[in-house]
């Protein structure tokens, strides 16, 4: 069983290295099971908290691709945490030399307008929600070696969450079952999905975090944002532009990178 020491020791690693934008560096020589990468991801958010004065706004949910559970070896998705202030709203620009290596993620987020604990169901989650977003995640992966990855890596630094960027909202009523998505590089089409292609239905996704959330003495509360995981493949961008993700239904939401 890993200590408090231990615990802290690595998120104080994980701080450190953020910093300095260092190469990501696997953590499954010090970290053996799920429940000790969640300690660590929430002694590395306490430690954001303080350094930013800010609080916890939302959450992330990570991996709801099959693919990708299976190339990091885990058979649930992964949950992480959104900080206020890396909330950022549509049109946002961001600087390609302030990130280890950007990637960004099309996503739908949904707003909670009520509390919800494990245990509820998908028109519990449907009548809860007060707002839909298009949306991006923007991650920070630090260069990692996904062939040398694996998901307790990944949940210990609070699954790369580096930021959100919202569209203006949309009804809280959209039928979220296959709802198309398309991201665009300057005007040219480079991805495309749906909500259909994630495991299982987008609002299922807020069912499986509420139950994952119950398990660690938590619930989701209302106010709170979701990213309910990417419609299309994560881009990391190399150079100058601007991304332009479009959900039927909602308003744009547009990235300028710098």
């Amino acid at each position: 069983m890993i200590s408090m020491k231990d615990i802290d020791a690595i998120a104080e690693d994980l701080m450190v290295e953020h910093d300095a934008k260092s190469l990501f560096v696997p953590l499954h020589d010090r970290l053996k099971t799920f429940d000790e990468a969640y300690a660590v991801k929430d002694a590395f958010v306490a430690k954001q908290l303080k350094k930013y004065r800010t609080e916890v706004c939302g959450y992330k949910i990570g991996l709801t691709a099959l693919k990708l559970q299976e190339i990091m070896k885990i058979e649930e998705p992964t949950e992480g945490e959104v900080l206020a202030t890396r909330v950022k709203h549509s049109p946002f620009t961001v600087r390609l030399s302030d990130y280890g290596r950007l990637g960004i993620e099309s996503e739908i987020c949904v707003v909670l307008g009520e509390d919800l604990r494990s245990g509820c169901s998908r028109s519990n989650v449907a009548e809860s929600l007060s707002a839909i977003h298009a949306s991006y995640e923007l991650i920070d992966d630090r260069a990692a070696d996904y062939t040398a990855m694996n998901a307790i890596s990944l949940i210990a630094d609070n699954s790369w969450n580096a930021a959100v960027v919202l569209g203006e909202a949309g009804g809280h009523s959209l039928d979220l079952s296959d709802r198309k998505g398309i991201l665009t590089r300057n005007g040219k089409s480079i991805g495309e999905g749906s909500t259909s292609d994630a495991i299982g239905h987008t609002l299922d996704m807020v069912v499986w975090l509420a139950d994952h959330l119950g398990k660690r003495g938590k619930h989701l509360k209302a106010g709170q944002l979701i990213m309910t995981g990417s419609l299309i493949p994560p881009i990391f961008p190399t150079s100058a532009a601007t991304y332009v993700f479009n959900v039927e239904g909602l308003a744009p939401v547009e990235l300028c990178v710098e």
